[in-house]
């Protein structure tokens, strides 16, 4: 009875210190932060295989932690009377397995001051799971009763901007996941780690004894052009509040006050010239507000983490985003998986619908909580790619490289960033 309490109480994270300012939380644990200086252990190329921490940053070198798999993820139906029935049939997604941590020590190395710097930016909550029903991981609770405490089998890595609210409402009805409230923040918090840190030892456990996997992770990523769009409509969506943080902004919307609020033609994918000026000023002050934030780094950073080549090369411009729905996909990927070397099963936008008829079932819609067409949402603004000058694209791929380093590594989809020169070093 005492070990099996022991057991169950080690796999809460021991909490240091919980201070709270408003919204904004910090968070010390030594279990984790013990767990993530560990020494890492791959399972990238087969079973124990080593990693390099000092590769060359380039893009060839992507491929060494790259591997496409048949992105199956067979949750059992569970029906009313309890009883589980066959995973649905459904063509398999094509996805990456991806290591962040294993990202940012080697390819993306060069980012990682940078990465430390976003940390500055104010987030509403560390991480956000879509954790499924599962009877398969099993723990003892005070009564000595069976339950499942921490059932992360399968877990969906939420990245602003790329598909949340879809999974979450598509599948909400499989999930034992709580809805995030002000009161139950730092007890949703805790939990979370508590899963990531199962999640990361379940994953070691597996690659020492060659199991399947039995704690899938999975998230999607974008065209950070498309998605830096889609931040911009989602900024303005929210409000005056939001939008005033980006400073650039209140010349263009103190002008906008004088005027009518611009507005589409009948048909929706004919926006007026008025429009589209005022969508590009929207944008542009956007983009010259992060940009108006980089920093410079006075000292050369002579960590053993970066190689020769890197230390030679000037480093990277580090912005400051300034709100979470700016933060790169990179950055995100990395900090919800609380630095720990969990490997994500990593899919392109187009492999949604796909991946929803796996977990629902076949002939399930997407379940958006707005359209972005409408008026009521982009207030008027044609937030769409073909607005862009070719300065815009520049500046979003030069802001977001990280990310287009990211796609291009793993080889997830396209980007209109493959037409700028040199947004790569």
């Amino acid at each position: 009875m005492i070990s099996s309490s022991r057991s169950a109480r080690g796999l809460l994270v021991i909490v240091g210190v919980v201070i709270v300012f408003g919204t904004t939380v910090i968070v010390q644990t030594h279990k984790l932060e013990f767990l993530r200086r560990r020494t890492l252990r791959s399972v990238f190329l087969g079973p124990r295989a080593p990693w390099n921490h000092t590769s060359t940053a380039n893009i060839s070198e992507g491929k060494a932690f790259k591997k496409t798999i048949a992105c199956e993820l067979p949750i059992p139906s569970i029906d009313k009377t309890g009883q589980q029935k066959s995973p649905r049939d459904s063509d398999a997604s094509t996805c990456v397995l991806f290591y962040p941590e294993r990202f940012f020590n080697s390819v993306g190395s060069t980012y990682k001051d940078q990465y430390e710097i976003s940390k500055q930016v104010k987030t509403e909550h560390p991480v956000i799971h879509m954790t499924f029903k599962n009877d398969t991981f099993t723990t003892i609770d005070k009564n000595n009763a069976m339950s499942s405490r921490y059932p992360s089998s399968l877990t969906f890595l939420h990245i602003r901007k790329c598909a949340g609210t879809t999974m979450f409402r598509s599948l909400s009805g499989k999930s034992v996941q709580v809805p995030y409230t002000v009161n139950k923040y730092n007890r949703n918090m805790i939990k979370d780690m508590g899963i990531i840190r199962d999640i990361h030892i379940r994953q070691q456990r597996q690659s020492a004894e060659d199991s399947n996997p039995d704690a899938v992770v999975f998230s999607f990523v974008r065209d950070p052009v498309i998605r830096f769009l889609s931040s911009v409509g989602q900024i303005r969506h929210m409000g005056m509040g939001k939008v005033k943080l980006f400073r650039k902004c209140h010349n263009v919307l103190a002008r906008e006050a004088t005027f009518e609020e611009p507005s589409l033609n009948d048909r929706q994918d004919e926006p007026t010239n008025a429009t589209i000026e005022a969508s590009r000023a929207l944008v542009q002050c956007m983009l010259d507000s992060i940009k108006d934030s980089i920093t410079t780094t006075s000292t050369t950073n002579t960590s053993s983490h970066y190689t020769a080549h890197e230390l030679s090369s000037p480093p990277p411009p580090e912005y400051n985003y300034i709100e979470q729905h700016m933060l790169p996909q990179a950055y995100e990927l990395r900090a919800r998986s609380l630095e720990h070397d969990i490997s994500i099963h990593l899919m392109g936008m187009k492999q949604i619908s796909s991946t929803l008829q796996t977990l629902v079932g076949i002939g399930s819609k997407n379940r958006h909580a707005r359209s972005s067409r409408a008026n009521d949402y982009t207030h008027g603004y044609y937030l769409y790619a073909s607005i862009l000058t070719d300065e815009m694209i520049a500046d979003i791929c030069q802001i977001y490289a990280v990310d287009v380093l990211l796609l291009k590594s793993t080889g997830l989809d396209s980007t209109l960033c493959d037409r700028v020169p040199g947004v790569l070093r």
